[in-house]
């Protein structure tokens, strides 16, 4: 009988601790699906930088989120911690291509158009977890056609 009570208390014990843990799991955030993907410019890896991913005004999401650009152009989003993601919903995307040279230069290996969300031209709707959101960005058009280096920051 002390057997099968220690049993029950048991079991009953491990169905509290586990609706505990459940109840825990959520972070009041909201949902956020793993996002990454790769930038390029005229074909190349954008090796320097960063991407943002601003919300489109209007929609239940406001949170934005972005990450760094790897020397292979690659990028995992973070929202609130690292490479959680980000909530679906539709995106502006900007995409910032420098290298910092000293206190005052840097090097844009991107256009600067792509620098803000209200002139990138580029979005993103994001509904699932994707590992192939790529960008292909390009120098035609713009006053400067490679690399350049600003100065007086």
């Amino acid at each position: 009988m002390l057997q099968s009570t220690n049993r029950r208390c048991g079991l009953v014990f491990a169905a509290c601790l586990s609706l505990f843990v459940l109840a825990g799991c959520g972070d009041g955030r909201g949902v956020r699906v793993p996002v990454s993907g790769a930038v390029t410019v005229d074909g190349a890896p954008l090796a320097f930088g960063s991407i943002l991913f601003e919300p489109l005004a209007g929609g239940d999401n406001n949170r934005p989120g972005g990450g760094a650009l790897e020397s292979d152009g690659t990028f995992r989003v973070s929202a609130y911690t690292a490479f959680d993601g980000l909530p679906p919903g539709s995106y502006r995307v900007a995409i910032t291509g420098t290298e910092h040279i000293s206190d005052t230069s840097q090097r844009w290996h991107a256009p600067r158009k792509y620098s803000q969300p209200a002139t990138s031209g580029l979005t993103a709707e994001i509904e699932e977890a994707t590992d192939q959101l790529n960008f292909e960005l390009s120098w035609e058009g713009e006053k400067h056609s490679e690399p350049f280096v600003e100065k007086g920051l």
